[in-house]
């Protein structure tokens, strides 16, 4: 366990009576405290995050070691009352930003805080805290929505996030993916032929499940095939790590606690068309990860899913099917409700400050948004000279 920064009176903050804070960095002194860990979260009923369990930080930290994540926390009489996974990265090879949150695109998610504390107090002695130690320039609070109680009061620069708004559907509302009676007739000519072949089945795949050590991969396959034949980057679905960690979050290792992350299939004879990896929190589904077969991709296999699926959750307690990632036109239609998400930049260091107030120029948003308005051949051949260059 990492306590050298607790051991040494100098460490603690001043005026934070009966506080103690400790940074851990590896699986090993985590597991440690998995218990109190699921104590906070327990505690925080509604306000409780998949993003903070132990299930997704371990998997995170074994499948991103090269992002160095620090889990610090916040103890009162030896009860964990605060938990924040920070990323330790640099930018610009020069600029030490600590991210608040347990990877990078989880979102409004990633920090803990108890009921029994006065959020805002408690963050802001964080950044005290963080401040004092030295080790960062930069404190970086992503996509985290309006109003969001635990935002420590002190200076920021707030920037819309990369995503700007998650998009949901209340599945309690009259709501699905055809409204209109056109839209009902075509999506059931759509499954019709999705059907010709064999029959239909809505399949939900947990780590009992056989085939839960192959459909992640598969689904990984898929996408990348739809991202090649639009020349479509998509740098982290293909990445090793990435692969890893959605494998390693359908397991169910010693820390799972709560409810287990699991995918949902559209079958066809028993073989999946389409799946999402759904991650459950107290009252939401997030729908994290989706991929179809290219080859059924006329069928609209996706939007057959997210039909089924919402017919199940009714049957359930969730409430809300949350899309997670980017903005896309089809999540804005079949949405109900829309979250606004802001990036919240905190200085420590006066290099921080410099850094910070540049946060605002949209340079790097700007580009890649040029990219993708580049026709699909032309970005082929720029993606392919680029990876040229690289071999």
């Amino acid at each position: 366990m990492n306590v050298g920064l607790t051991d040494r009176p100098e460490n603690m903050v001043p005026d934070a009576k009966h506080l103690e804070f400790r940074v851990f960095d590896s699986t090993q002194s985590l597991l440690p405290i998995v218990p109190a860990w699921r104590s906070l979260a327990d505690s925080c009923g509604d306000g409780f995050s998949f993003f903070c369990t132990p299930h997704w930080v371990l998997n995170w930290l074994e499948a991103f070691p090269q992002n160095r994540l620090r889990l610090v926390t916040v103890w009162r009489g030896g009860k964990m009352v605060l938990m924040a996974p920070m990323a330790d990265c640099t930018l610009a090879g020069f600029v030490r930003q600590w991210c608040c949150a347990s990877f990078p695109e989880a979102g409004y998610g990633g920090i803990l805080v108890c009921p029994k504390e006065e959020p805002s107090r408690l963050t802001g002695l964080l950044l005290r805290f963080l401040q004092e130690q030295g080790q960062a320039d930069v404190l970086l609070f992503p996509s985290v929505p309006t109003r969001t109680a635990w935002l420590p009061s002190a200076f920021s620069v707030q920037t819309p996030s990369a995503g700007a708004y998650a998009t949901m559907i209340d599945v309690r509302q009259s709501t699905g993916v055809a409204t209109s009676k056109s839209g009902k007739r075509n999506l059931k000519r759509k499954r019709s032929r999705l059907a010709r072949e064999g029959e239909l089945s809505l399949t939900i795949i947990d780590h009992t499940h056989p085939m839960a050590s192959t459909i992640i991969d598969t689904m990984i396959d898929w996408k990348i095939s739809w991202l090649d034949q639009r020349a479509l980057v998509g740098a982290a679905v293909r990445s090793a790590p990435f692969r890893t960690f959605l494998n390693g979050l359908l397991k169910s290792p010693e820390t799972l606690g709560r409810q287990a992350p699991f995918c949902i299939a559209l079958c066809r004879n028993g073989e999946p068309v389409t799946a999402s990896l759904f991650l459950p929190d107290a009252n939401t589904l997030h729908c994290y990860f989706t991929a179809f077969d290219p080859e059924e991709g006329d069928h609209s296999p996706g939007l057959l899913l997210i039909q089924d699926v919402l017919e199940w959750m009714r049957q359930t307690h969730w409430t809300h099917y949350d899309f997670e990632g980017f903005p896309e036109p089809y999540k804005d239609k079949l949405a109900t409700d829309r979250v606004t998400l802001t990036d919240h930049a905190c200085p420590l260091s006066r290099k921080g400050h410099v850094v910070v107030q540049l946060r605002r120029i949209r340079l790097r948003q700007r580009v890649k948004d040029l990219f993708y308005k580049l026709p699909p051949h032309l970005r082929s051949r720029l993606l392919g000279a680029t990876a040229g260059g690289r071999e």
